[in-house]
């Protein structure tokens, strides 16, 4: 830091998530349904309050850290399920994308594949977080490449982008043990915990030689995006909203047959299923089996980290097939 830079510490231009208020939605809701709906709502109530608790967990750490910055919590770059960011952080030299994840298990990298430790030897395949916040990040170059007036001020941004913008995956669950001793260079630097956030900050900024920013430039940077900031959220509540029982007469869920949307829905999945089995030579339940498709009908995933929460769809899959998998799920 220049001796005479006034100190600002840390300044958040945005505090507030749109999780919150979301989650108080669910919660009423969840009184008014019964059946298999209210207990699926009801887990998505407990995953979404974790991941208020994580991201809470962070804020607690970029107060306190006493690093000049100013910073943005829950901002959305476009389509919501395209760029959705937990935090940006614009500091003296250099931006910051979190990704926050308050995942349960110990989390083991080998090479560039993510893995959730289960068991004692047991270890499920997750999705990286570094892919999905590699998107964040480019999703922020596009927005701030489109702002530039000329061809040469938008070739200056780009040659520059990765000195000055960096992604960061912060594990937010202090039980979390990152074994990363086998992962890719490039991911070890990517990915750390929430106590170690700050230390990570400091030392970035001080290794590095670069210009160092004025209060009015980190402003206007951290404002320019605050400007690009989507409003609109997804609402996970309308998939229950239309299976709310009505206040006379109303059978309870366990006994009302499956909806005609549900069937189709279904068949629907099972209709994919059949064609890539076919156009890969491969059997049916390679690609997924009926538990899976009876999941996929009853949560209803909205976004490709939601796919991991279903049975029978590990990484490999929901990485070849999941676009299309929420590509059906949209139509129903």
């Amino acid at each position: 830091m220049g001796l005479f830079t006034k100190k600002i510490g840390s300044v958040f231009l945005k505090d507030n998530s749109s999780a919150k208020d979301q989650l108080v939605k669910m919660q009423d809701l969840c009184g008014k349904l019964i059946g298999e709906d209210k207990k699926a709502l009801e887990r998505e109530c407990k995953l979404l309050d974790y991941g208020i608790k994580g991201e809470e967990a962070i804020a607690y750490e970029l107060r306190n850290s006493g690093i000049d910055m100013f910073i943005l919590q829950d901002i959305c770059l476009g389509d919501v399920d395209t760029a959705q960011i937990d935090f940006f952080i614009v500091a003296r030299k250099c931006n910051y994308i979190l990704e926050c994840k308050n995942l349960y298990g110990d989390i083991c990298i080998e090479g560039d594949v993510f893995k959730r430790r289960l068991g004692s030897k047991q270890f499920e395949g997750i999705y990286s977080p570094v892919t999905q916040n590699q998107r964040h990040l480019e999703r922020t170059k596009e927005v701030r490449i489109e702002s530039k007036n000329n061809i040469l001020m938008k070739k200056a941004f780009e040659a520059n982008f990765k000195n000055t913008y960096k992604s960061l995956v912060v594990l937010a669950n202090p039980k979390t043990v990152l074994m990363d001793k086998n992962a890719d260079k490039d991911i070890i630097g990517q990915v750390v915990r929430a106590d170690q956030l700050v230390r990570y900050i400091k030392n970035d900024q001080a290794k590095n030689k670069d210009y160092e920013w004025s209060e009015k430039e980190m402003r206007e940077v951290a404002e320019f995006f605050l400007s690009h900031d989507n409003p609109d959220r997804t609402d996970y509540t309308e998939k229950y909203t239309a299976n709310i029982p009505k206040e006379e007469g109303m059978k309870t869920s366990d006994e009302v047959p499956a909806n005609n949307e549900g069937c189709a829905l279904a068949e629907a999945l099972k209709a994919y299923r059949s064609d890539k089995s076919h156009s890969e030579g491969l059997k049916a339940y390679y690609f997924f089996k009926d538990e899976t498709i009876e999941d996929l009908v009853d949560k209803r995933p909205r976004t490709i980290s939601d796919l991991f929460d279903v049975k029978g769809l590990g990484e490999k899959k929901i990485e070849k097939y999941g676009k299309d998998i929420l590509e059906i799920l949209k139509k129903y």
